[in-house]
């Protein structure tokens, strides 16, 4: 038997549900049938998607660490798939992907498999000036290496400056950057605020805004607000309720966004709904489609872009696989298809790719979960979320693994003391549905 507060969070999902579909009948498809989003709809594939995000909420925990990302899951891959299901821009087989994919995290990660090994610790006060330290030499690489002639922070700009950053910068740079962005300078600002040193929040801040000015990469610009609103937002009573409000008042506002474009043709207006309902929301489970039907057809590519394989898998392509992909549906070979562990575990090894990274991403959520009792559930959430929802929407799982730091995340996670930090586990516990 469902619980009355948990049947209102199921109307909530509902509600994200069918207010994406207006606004992609809408404005969606109208706007960027360009970039591949078509239009068929059907009463049927509707039906079958509300029975589905049923099936999958009562299967999906909504409490703690695994709680908070199997509603992650369900809010940026499930609700966001079922939507162009819907509208027939979402094929049976990367339906049915997705959906075998989602059980086997949801299931996986309710196993309890191995607990962290005990290491030495550091205070906070040595692991906030260690990611200062580290965030802020990385600063000055930038300085060396690319110059302040490189440095831009106009947004729309950043495609004019990416390429000769990356050229500037050594191949070691491919692995500090991403972990100074979604490791080093999370925790430094989590840790920060737990512990009421707000000048650390501050070089978070600045360093964020440094790492998007050099590098030409947009993410860590907004890195310090998602980090800091997942933190506070974890401690209101009822947050699940207020997860799914976000995601409704997100697509309600894309869809006043574009209305408010279509009044004044020539104005800013239309931007925050393409970012957000387009970009952040439609285009990943788009590309995974686009992934599943690309290499259901054609030539896999067996990790042979990975270091694992020391070199001894040949590409099959003279391309690398976002670019491949960018090529035959963007018609761009310079284009980066980003996709997350769905789409590039299936274009790795189809099947035995998926269910891989599927198994692995569950195994990841339950070990997250196990250091809960050390540090809290907002702390674990927060610094991990940002590294999370890349190999959810937009990284590989082995790249996320190695180049973006999540195993060092794992290792600094380990060396945290005891109850070094506000254990707020209970506040997550008791107010979810």
């Amino acid at each position: 038997m469902i619980k009355i507060n948990k049947i209102s969070i199921l109307i909530l999902v509902y509600v994200y549900f069918f207010v994406s579909l207006f606004l992609y009948e809408k404005y969606i498809y109208p706007l960027f049938s360009y970039m591949g989003f078509t239009s068929d709809f059907s009463a049927v594939n509707v039906s079958f998607a509300a029975l589905l995000i049923f099936i999958f909420f009562i299967m999906s925990k909504t409490n703690g660490v695994i709680g908070f990302y199997h509603q992650v899951i369900m809010a940026l891959i499930l609700i966001p798939s079922l939507v162009l299901y819907s509208v027939g821009n979402f094929s049976l087989l990367s339906l049915v992907v997705t959906l075998c994919s989602i059980f086997i995290v949801y299931t996986a990660s309710r196993v309890n498999y191995i607990k962290p090994l005990k290491m030495f610790s550091l205070n906070l006060e040595q692991l906030l000036w260690l990611m200062f330290l580290i965030s802020f030499c990385t600063i000055i690489s930038y300085i060396i290496f690319i110059g302040w002639s490189g440095f831009n922070l106009n947004i729309l700009k950043v495609y004019e400056y990416r390429e000769a950053a990356e050229d500037a910068l050594p191949a070691l740079f491919g692995y500090i950057s991403p972990a100074t962005s979604k490791i080093f300078v999370p925790l430094m600002i989590v840790l920060a605020v737990i512990n009421k040193r707000y000048i650390f929040v501050f070089w978070g801040v600045l360093f964020s805004v440094l790492i998007f000015g050099f590098t030409a990469h947009k993410s860590p610009l907004f890195y310090p607000f998602l980090i800091l609103s997942i933190y506070y937002f974890m401690g209101c009573k009822n947050w699940l309720k207020y997860f799914y409000f976000l995601f409704v008042a997100i697509v309600t506002l894309s869809w006043l966004d574009f209305f408010l474009s279509d009044i004044y043709v020539q104005s800013s207006f239309g931007i925050f709904g393409s970012f957000a309902s387009r970009r952040a929301i439609l285009l990943p489970v788009l590309l995974n489609d686009y992934f599943i039907k690309y290499f259901s057809t054609h030539e896999l590519y067996y990790w042979s872009e990975s270091k694992l394989t020391f070199g001894l898998i040949q590409n099959p392509y003279n391309l690398k696989m976002v670019n491949l992909i960018g090529e035959q549906y963007f018609g761009h070979s310079n284009m980066s298809a980003n996709t997350g562990f769905i789409g590039s575990g299936y274009g790795n090894a189809a099947w035995f790719g998926v269910v891989a990274y599927s198994f692995l991403l569950g195994w990841v959520i339950s070990f997250l979960s196990s250091f809960s009792t050390k540090t809290g559930d907002r702390f674990l959430i927060s610094s991990s979320f940002v590294v999370m929802f890349a190999i959810i929407t937009s990284t590989d799982f082995i790249t996320a693994l190695l180049t973006h730091g999540l195993v060092l995340l794992f290792l600094i996670y380990m060396i945290i003391p005891q109850h070094g930090v506000i254990n707020t586990s209970n506040v997550v516990e008791k107010n979810d549905a």
